[in-house]
């Protein structure tokens, strides 16, 4: 027993040190883009409310209880990764280390079965707005009672079946007989455990590989539509409540966008540009810093990443999110699509072209807004983009 807490002990403190130091590596790399990114975008839209370079370098250096935090989750993960290493390295000390692997095990693949036959229960009732981690608590009594009454009931029987071996070997004793291998024996517990921890970690590098991967792409495409300058672009909304729709044209620095109330013209050459409203024929002029301000906090009139406030293609932090959200793939409108899901958003990207062409917002209480996207590439001419003339 002794033996199996030292294993256990330096298992944990190998697993945390390596995960301290990755994350460690990696943060201050994450953290060093967002700087880089405030300082290539100093009128970067943060939080509804634009804060200055003093107070955003001092909310990234001084985020202590955050980091402790994470440091805190860190030493768990390890604790739970390092004493299942260390029972695999005692397993031959104890025979109540098999059972203990058995059970651990035995419950993860029971519950992710479990969570998963209630996903497509959900799914089969027409609900796709969940997570898995609220199914699973859902239903973690039901998995946890169930699966020790079937691991009580498999356990008293390899009991059973053992007294009955040694019941029969003792009599063999008396009378010898050849007896073979029983498959107790044969089977390698330690090395199917090691083998299927790697094909665990395996998938799950794949996963996230494959999450990063596709964040990655489609932020470079964000960025190809914030630079690109000649384009058509329609974007409708509906919900429950309403209906609208929005256009844009853009022509050689110039933007026009149009709604049902709104016209907005903006000259990016010589830096001005108005809003006229529909309503009341009134018109609202931008130059200098309102025009300045316009541009870059106006989520409407220029393409914008829907899980960052800038476009610029990032590793670290594409990777961090790659966590939070799920990519699942599906057809819309007749074209394969990736569905990147997160909290209560869905948002479906053309598996060629990354473009984003529906995003759907779902609340726990039934609301439901739909926007559906339209472009067209190089075919805005000058009579597109011209000035519009008003009385």
């Amino acid at each position: 027993m002794k033996n199996t807490l030292k294993n256990i002990v330096v298992s944990i403190s190998i697993i945390f040190l390596v995960l301290t130091l990755s994350y460690t590596l990696m943060y201050k790399s994450y953290r060093i883009e967002l700087i880089k990114i405030f300082e290539e975008n100093s009128d970067l839209y943060i939080s509804n409310d634009t804060i200055s370079s003093e107070e955003y370098h001092t909310t990234l250096n001084n985020n202590i209880f955050y980091i402790l935090n994470t440091y805190i989750n860190l030493f768990i993960i390890s604790t739970c990764i390092g004493t299942l290493i260390g029972l695999f390295r005692s397993v031959k000390e104890l025979s109540i280390v098999k059972y203990i692997l058995f059970f651990i095990f035995g419950y993860l693949l029971y519950s992710t079965i479990w969570t998963e036959f209630v996903v497509i229960v959900n799914k089969c009732v027409g609900n796709t707005y969940f997570d898995r981690f609220d199914l699973f608590m859902s239903v973690a009594l039901i998995i946890s009672v169930s699966f020790i009454l079937i691991y009580s009931t498999i356990v008293a029987g390899i009991i059973f079946h053992n007294k009955h071996q040694v019941k029969e070997l003792n009599e063999n004793l008396k009378q010898p007989k050849p007896v073979k291998d029983s498959f107790w024996k044969k089977f390698h517990l330690k090395k199917i455990l090691i083998f299927t921890l790697i094909i665990t970690i395996l998938v799950f590098v794949f996963v996230i590989a494959r999450r990063t991967i596709i964040l990655i792409n489609y932020s470079k495409k964000m960025n190809e539509l914030y630079n690109c300058e000649n384009y058509y672009y329609k974007e409708t909304q509906t919900s429950s409540n309403y209906t609208s729709s929005s256009e844009r044209w853009r022509k050689d620095g110039i933007i026009l966008y149009k709604t049902d109330t709104l016209i907005d013209y903006f000259d990016l050459n010589n830096k001005e540009g108005f809003a006229y409203y529909l309503k009341d024929n009134t018109v609202s002029k931008f130059s200098g810093e309102d025009f300045k301000f316009s541009i870059g906090h106006n989520p409407f009139i220029n393409f914008t990443n829907q899980f960052f406030y800038d476009t610029t293609v990032t590793f670290w932090r594409t990777f961090f999110l790659s966590f939070d959200v799920s990519i699942d793939e599906d057809i819309y409108s007749g074209t394969k699509c990736y569905v990147i899901k997160r909290d209560f958003t869905q948002l479906y990207l053309d598996k060629n072209t990354y473009l984003p062409l529906q995003k759907v917002y779902q609340d726990n209480f039934g609301n439901k807004d739909i926007e559906n996207y339209y472009y067209e590439f190089g075919n805005v001419t000058d009579s597109d983009v011209s000035k519009p003339i008003f009385d």
